[in-house]
């Protein structure tokens, strides 16, 4: 049954049906953001994600070789969420070296006591956990996947967790004048 149903959609769409379309996304928009919050804890994140692939089902919908919608969606949505993982991944590994390169060189430039000060205070208020999850990362230079073996806790809390703390971090020294965008970019 679920195979005529899903043969007569794909049939509508591809005829530009909006209806169809717009039916679609709130039949399984809720459902596909439970699903991707299981791979990427961030609200908007998934939100993002989610509308990605109904855009890219409507942009390509008569191009689609499409058994199964359920299916389509749900690996679709999967996907979007691995390589925005992935993204994620890559992106640390730049702001690794962008704050090893701040810390190196503070001992040849003249650093601001009161930035070195405000920096160790904002660690230091960071909660017990994300703190020792953001000094695995970034003072004793673990992986992700390292850090969450060890804690035995999934990589997406780590992620999250390292996003929160890069989030206090600037949003503290922000109130302070200082910025650090460029040692943490979003």
């Amino acid at each position: 049954m679920d195979f005529i149903n899903d043969k007569i959609i794909i049939s509508e769409l591809r005829k530009s049906n909006k209806d169809v379309y717009r039916s679609l996304f709130h039949q399984y928009y809720p459902l596909l953001a439970k699903f991707a919050q299981r791979y990427v804890y961030d609200a908007e994140a998934c939100e993002d994600l989610i509308q990605d692939v109904f855009a890219t089902l409507w942009e390509k919908r008569e191009a689609l070789e499409i058994k199964s919608i359920k299916a389509y969606l749900y690996t679709a949505i999967k996907n979007k969420c691995l390589g925005y993982l992935r993204h994620f991944d890559v992106r640390d590994k730049h702001e690794v070296f962008l704050i090893e390169a701040y810390m190196e060189s503070a001992g040849e430039l003249e650093i601001n006591e009161e930035l070195t000060n405000r920096i160790k205070k904002c660690l230091a208020d960071l909660p017990e956990k994300m703190r020792d999850i953001f000094e695995r990362k970034y003072v004793i230079g673990h992986t992700a996947n390292d850090i969450a073996e060890d804690l035995d806790i999934s990589i997406n809390t780590v992620n999250t967790q390292l996003k929160r703390a890069k989030n206090k971090i600037r949003t503290e020294l922000l109130q302070y004048g200082i910025k650090v965008l460029f040692l943490f970019p979003l």
